[in-house]
């Protein structure tokens, strides 16, 4: 004679138990994936701000002048607004005399934007010579690049 079972699935207490098991580990692995994308994010910046600085040094061997407005050379250590940022961005990717691309942007209208959407920043040295002084620092260099996106750090390629 055949034997009929009477069970056919999982108890309450068994999908309990699988679903507490399931909930620990994402516990435990949610702060290490997020972790992981904070560290990417801050790893783009870091090589972007590069980029950046890189490509204003080779528009300045191109053109023997920063990528800025005529009207903005002179002034001591500028930090550029948002939108002189954006015009001076706008240089390096294609927006000057010869259409040198000495950037390669990341958005469709040429403006350079850091993994949370926000324009990347700069101090130039636009009096040329080589200091850029912020707050209390010295800084001996053309350019100073930094973004201010995640809200918590500031990033500069200088740190």
């Amino acid at each position: 004679m055949k034997q009929i079972s009477s069970r056919q699935g999982f108890t309450l207490v068994e999908l309990l138990v699988v679903i507490s098991i399931i909930a620990i580990l994402a516990g435990i692995l949610l702060p290490t994936v997020v972790n992981a994308f904070k560290k990417a994010s801050d790893a783009q910046v870091r090589t972007e701000l590069k980029s950046i600085e890189t490509a204003v040094k080779a528009y300045v061997n191109e053109y023997s002048k920063l990528p800025l407005e005529d009207d903005w050379h002179g002034d001591p250590d500028m930090n550029l607004t948002e939108a002189q940022a954006k015009l001076t961005i706008a240089r390096l990717v294609g927006g000057n005399p010869r259409k040198i691309v000495f950037l390669e942007s990341n958005t469709s209208d040429g403006t350079f934007l850091d993994p949370w959407d926000v324009q990347y920043r700069m101090y130039v040295d636009s009096n040329y010579d080589n200091e850029i002084s912020i707050g209390t620092n010295k800084i001996y260099s053309q350019v100073v690049v930094y973004s201010t996106g995640s809200g918590t750090n500031v990033y500069s390629f200088r740190q």
